[in-house]
């Protein structure tokens, strides 16, 4: 599966450091058609276990592997974890500190 990401202002690597500001998105395209605005890059670039979480749950989810094309209910789950790690990203250093 190829997902193109898109970044808003301009093109970063497909690589994201936890160094960049909060403020920076990107937009996540699965397809010509369906793509995801505005997800945080600290969001998209967030790890856990060695792997980028949203793009690797979309990457066994792709029309090659299951035959069919992303369910509406897959679509909104891609959605509630972005909003998911988007909070965990914020509260990460309070986490940490502990």
């Amino acid at each position: 599966m190829n997902l193109l990401t898109r970044w808003v202002p301009f093109t970063w690597p497909s690589v994201v450091s936890y160094d960049f500001p909060v403020h920076i998105t990107c937009d996540v395209y699965l397809n010509e058609v369906a793509y995801w605005r505005n997800i945080p890059a600290k969001v998209w670039g967030y790890y856990i276990g060695g792997y980028q979480v949203i793009k690797k749950w979309l990457s066994y989810r792709g029309k090659t592997l299951l035959g069919r094309s992303l369910t509406q209910d897959e679509a909104r789950e891609v959605t509630h974890m972005a909003r998911a790690l988007a909070a965990i990203v914020i509260l990460e250093p309070a986490l940490n500190a502990n």
